[in-house]
């Protein structure tokens, strides 16, 4: 048991959650081999003593967090630093590195060789890196007889392979461990195993075809193409002992092909799947079909709009709904430094001619932007930064799925520069009206607000956000002036994407309408459409599909609630606050409710008996009293009461003439809307007109050219009032453009004239339209000779151009 301890040797597998490291990292741990030790002593065959002395502890990356730890693994990290990787590669044995399923684990396996590499004079012990790769390295290598196809490939086809082009990096890598391993194999031996495309214990690249055909919902099963091309294949378990038997005996070779001897075809497999699981049916199907059961065509999108709008914040939201590549300025300037830096510094210098000239291009990209970029003060300049971001729209990441393009470009010439059709397109492909299909956004989206909404917005920025995209108050209010006086320029960006029937969805940033709002969100939604990628699984599909509703409806309902209150408050500052039923109610008892008291302190005669009543007259005396003071209240109460009749009656009329207005309000916001309406017609015919009419302009510019295209202008010819051009002409060609006379004489001109009226002693410049175009660029070729004379001679373009 001991010496079973001992023998014990520490592997590090790289994602080793995913399909095949899984299975290699079964295959090595000390639970498998005992298994397999028990079922062979059970079928009665003899171990070899190398074989059964070895047992590995397994410990790698994974993806995510394992809810508890698989019993073939020893130690699983999760997303760990490289210096945590390097410090864990340090402690173990034998290093396996597979790259057949993510591609981003190239570079990090490029990272680890180098990095181990540099570190063998610490090592303990002699340490393996294994590195599992993919034929598709080789997959557009040719063999050297053609007729015979099947013949192995040799040593001579090995030097000269050639990958497929999504993965030239792996057979970069490639290079990069066997050449790191030949340096000294005592303390650090690397191997190269090429794997076949993998199959079986779970399946994964043919895991389409066993789905279809186990459900048996389609009748036939698809084989895209002719099927006629063999797969190289291997069993992930046998590819697993290839792995082990490299640990157990380290063979000689450092560079091993693993594939299996079944020689099968694409078409081959998919029926043994079918008649295995399914009816047995198969139809062949076009290449485009693979992969476009959906809409997967990319989401190219535009965000426009003055600093401090939100460009940014709308721009994340979208890119986070549609599964985009969100391009920044600042973020692609600085990836694409720290790539030319990484490119150019892990070519090794004995690389092939291919990767030589890769390497030099890169080194002169990289010294054109860190110059550029030291010329302007941290900036580039259009062209270099066109350029940079032309390359970034052309990566396959961006043509997939496509892109948000962050407040670029600015104006109408950056437009015209990034978006041009590409210089070896044919002539007539590249018209004026032409561009690059490729990276032309398909949504352009112009955010705007007004110029104290963003001012106000600045000022509650944090100080890290104003610090970091430089809105401090000078600078501000200068590239917010930059920005409106680039808008309202004819040729602007917004024009340039409107002359390609782009129309920008115009939204107006407010209070109400901010950045993170819901309800923009869902503006932005329903002109773009839905997500085209591949389909989240359904329950994650119906949550994002039911949030938005309630959010969207809930902000409608808030907004229409501000603006019905905007409109009240509008009203009210036209006409005054109007009458309110129950505050008039109120008047009227108060009045009442004085009348009452005034009345109660009218002063009144005393009512002290005597004490002595002499007879009874004194009592009709009391009673005739009684009675004058009542009628002299009610007097006073109907005059009180014509008053208040003659304020009903005002306040009655004040009632119509408020109703009066506010139905000559009613009418002219209907009249507001109609004119409104017809503006806006007015205002889109115009626009259709400037359009009709620039391109008008372009069209006749264009036959101009044309009809210029045989001319030449000749400069500083003297004349006199008897010259003859055309002799000038053909003299200035024998003297000075030192061309033989025999020559000269075989050139014909349609006609040959002074350009314009004398004025003053300057020569007028001399018009040349030859008969033969080849003539005039013969001529033209001659230009050169020129050089250090008083002549000059240029092509004739209209004065339009030139003054472009």
């Amino acid at each position: 048991m001991d010496k079973f301890t001992q023998a014990q040797r520490r592997v590090f597998i790289n994602d080793i959650d995913s399909f095949t490291s899984k299975c290699i990292a079964k295959c090595l741990s000390k639970h498998t081999v005992e298994a397999d030790c028990s079922a062979e002593k059970e079928s009665g065959l003899s171990k070899s003593s190398d074989t059964g002395s070895q047992s590995y502890k397994v410990v790698g990356t994974i993806s995510d967090v394992l809810e508890e730890i698989t019993p073939y693994v020893l130690e699983a990290y999760t997303r760990p630093s490289r210096e945590n990787i390097l410090q864990k590669l340090m402690e173990c044995d034998i290093i396996i590195y597979n790259i057949t399923q993510h591609p981003e684990q190239v570079e990090e396996a490029r990272w680890a060789v180098t990095a181990l590499h540099a570190e063998k004079n610490n090592f303990q012990q002699q340490k393996t890196f294994i590195l599992i790769s993919t034929v598709m390295t080789w997959a557009c290598s040719e063999p050297i007889n053609s007729d015979e196809l099947e013949l192995p490939f040799t040593d001579d086809d090995f030097r000269r392979r050639k990958p497929h082009p999504n993965f030239q990096k792996h057979l970069e890598l490639e290079k990069t461990v066997a050449k790191l391993g030949k340096m000294d194999r005592a303390l650090f031996s690397t191997y190269v195993v090429v794997s076949g495309l993998q199959y079986g214990v779970g399946e994964q690249v043919f895991h389409l075809f066993f789905k279809m055909s186990w459900l048996g919902q389609e009748n036939e099963i698809p084989v895209f193409g002719e099927g006629n091309n063999i797969v190289p294949t291997i069993h992930v378990s046998d590819l697993a002992s290839v792995v082990k038997k490299i640990i157990e005996h380290q063979p000689k070779p450092f560079y091993l092909v693993a594939v299996d001897y079944s020689n099968n075809t694409m078409e081959d497999i998919v029926k043994s799947i079918a008649c295995a699981l399914g009816i047995g049916k198969i139809q062949r199907k076009p290449f485009e079909e693979a992969f476009l059961k959906q809409d997967l065509s990319p989401i190219r999108m535009c965000v426009l709009g003055p600093p401090a709008v939100g460009k940014s914040s709308v721009s994340q939201q979208i890119c986070n709904h549609y599964k985009l590549h969100h391009i920044k300025l600042n973020e692609t300037i600085s990836e694409t430094i720290s790539h030319l830096e990484l490119m150019v510094k892990n070519t090794p210098s004995d690389a092939e001619n291919e990767e030589s000239t890769s390497v030099i291009e890169a080194q002169e990209l990289l010294n054109i932007v860190k110059d550029n970029m030291e010329q302007n003060g941290g900036f580039l300049d259009d062209q270099v930064l066109v350029k940079v971001l032309m390359d970034k729209l052309m990566t396959n990441p961006c043509k997939n799925q496509g892109f948000v393009l962050d407040g670029f470009p600015k104006t109408y010439d950056q437009a015209k520069e990034l978006f041009h059709v590409d210089e070896h397109e044919s002539e007539e492909k590249a018209s004026i009206s032409s561009y690059n299909k490729k990276i032309m956004p398909e949504f352009v989206l112009c955010l705007d607000a007004s110029d104290s909404f963003l001012k106000d917005r600045v000022i509650n920025l944090p100080e890290k956000l104003v610090q970091e995209h430089k809105y401090e108050q000078e600078h501000f209010l200068q590239i917010l002036a930059k920005y409106r006086d680039k808008n309202m320029e004819e040729e602007n960006v917004v024009s340039y994407f409107e002359e390609f029937d782009i129309n920008p969805l115009l939204i107006e940033i407010t209070s109400l309408n901010t950045p993170d709002n819901q309800l923009l969100m869902h503006t932005i939604c329903e002109r773009v459409g839905k997500p085209r990628n591949y389909s989240q699984c359904n329950q994650n599909a119906q949550e994002e599909a039911s949030k938005p509703i309630e959010i969207v409806e809930k902000a409608k309902r808030e907004q229409k609630e501000v603006e019905e209150a905007r409109q009240r408050s509008a009203h009210w500052e036209i006409f005054g606050t109007p009458p309110n039923v129950e505050d008039l109610e109120r008047f009227i008892d108060g009045y009442f409710y004085n009348c009452a008291m005034e009345d109660s302190s009218v002063e009144k005669p005393s009512k002290k008996p005597s004490k002595k009543r002499k007879n009874d007259s004194a009592t009709d005396t009391d009673d005739l009293t009684t009675t004058e003071v009542s009628v002299s209240m009610l007097e006073s109460i109907n005059k009180k009461l014509e008053v208040l009749s003659l304020i009903c009656e005002d306040v009655k009329g004040l009632k119509v003439s408020i109703e009066f207005f506010s139905q000559q309000v009613s009418d002219l916001q209907r009249d507001n809307a109609e004119i409104h309406s017809t503006l806006v017609t007015v205002s889109a015919e115009l626009e259709t007109v400037k359009k009709e009419n620039k391109m008008l302009k372009e069209t006749i510019l264009d036959v101009q050219s044309r009809s210029m295209q045989d001319n030449l202008i000749f400069l500083g010819i003297s004349e006199n009032t008897s010259d003859n051009p055309e002799v000038e002409i053909k003299k200035i060609m024998t003297t000075s453009l030192k061309i033989p006379q025999e020559t000269v004489n075989n050139i014909s001109f349609h006609r040959v004239h002074r350009l314009g009226a004398r004025r003053g002693n300057r020569p007028r410049p001399i018009i040349t339209k030859f008969e033969h175009f080849k003539q005039k660029i013969f001529v033209k070729s001659k230009g050169r000779e020129l050089k250090g004379t008083s002549f000059g001679m240029n092509d004739q373009f209209p004065r339009e151009i030139n003054e472009r």
